[in-house]
């Protein structure tokens, strides 16, 4: 009877150590805190990025280029975003300038833009 009872606490203990370590690696990324979502807008797509449901960027224009374009491509909001989110994770300033989208190919004259 001891027996069982010692492998009842065991097995709970293991099971509370697993679960805290889980947390504990979760706190530790920080590129679980971001989520990047793409959306679809006149023309084109745009992009949010956010971190426990708070939007902390939402963008429908292609930053860094003089007209207000959407992105052309679902890839090109998706890259950019990743772009911006791995710029928060290391705590870099997030800002997009056209170097940034010459290196990911993003295009930005779109076909169908009136």
């Amino acid at each position: 009877m001891i027996f069982f009872k010692n492998i009842i606490i065991i097995i709970a203990l293991l099971f509370s150590l697993l679960f805290f370590t889980k947390r504990n690696y979760n706190i530790d990324n920080n590129d679980s805190y971001f989520k990047i979502e793409i959306h679809k807008v006149k023309n084109g797509y745009g992009y949010s990025l956010s971190s426990y449901d708070k939007i902390l960027i939402k963008q429908d224009f292609i930053p860094a280029i003089q007209k207000k374009h959407p992105f052309c491509t679902f890839e090109d909001a998706y890259n950019v975003a990743t772009l911006v989110k791995e710029r928060f994770v290391k705590n870099q300033n997030p800002k997009i300038i056209l170097i940034d989208l010459e290196n990911l190919n993003v295009s930005i004259n779109c076909v169908d833009l009136p």
